[in-house]
């Protein structure tokens, strides 16, 4: 004789304890219209769209862009930083300290030029005049600064860009 529940007739049959003992796992339930088990794949209907690799890539290109531009900016602004003309708002009146002694007929760069209060020990030289819109050439010339040589001229400072026309302070000492 076993135990097990009495079986009526028209119902469903139920499952037969399993011959493995005490503790062991009960069988799998059986499988419901609508759910798979877990894990099976869903329809194509109810899967998620695939997402492709373009979207990465498009993305992927614009934030190298974009790195690109802020590097290429912050060089710019270094440059430009580093090489800043600080004599270039210079006019007549204002005071320069900084030039590098420099025999008659020589150049010499004057990358520590500035602008600097007048009557204080950093001015050595004050402008006399200036000249606008001039190549190298004519900014080179022994008569650019004629003009000034009564207001006590003895020497010129010029800035000019590499392809371009640029500016002549004419200058006497402080």
């Amino acid at each position: 004789m076993t135990n097990q529940p009495p079986q009526y007739p028209g119902a469903a049959p139920q499952p037969q304890p399993s011959d493995q003992g005490w503790g062991a796992a009960p069988p799998p339930p059986p499988h419901t219209e609508g759910f798979g088990p877990a894990g099976a794949p869903l329809p194509p209907s109810l899967q998620p769209p695939k997402k492709s690799g373009a979207g990465k890539k498009i993305l992927g290109i614009v934030g190298g862009l974009v790195v690109a531009l802020v590097v290429a900016g912050g060089l710019a602004f270094a440059r430009g930083a580093l090489q800043e003309d600080k004599t270039a708002e210079a006019k007549q009146g204002d005071c320069i300290a900084d030039l590098p002694d420099v025999k008659e007929g020589e150049e010499a760069e004057a990358n520590n030029a500035k602008p600097v209060t007048c009557g204080t020990a950093e001015a050595k030289y004050t402008v006399v005049g200036r000249v606008d819109n001039l190549t190298a050439a004519q900014a080179s010339s022994d008569g650019v600064c004629q003009p000034f040589v009564a207001q006590g001229a003895e020497m010129i400072f010029y800035s000019i860009p590499p392809a371009g026309k640029g500016y002549v302070l004419c200058l006497k000492p402080t």
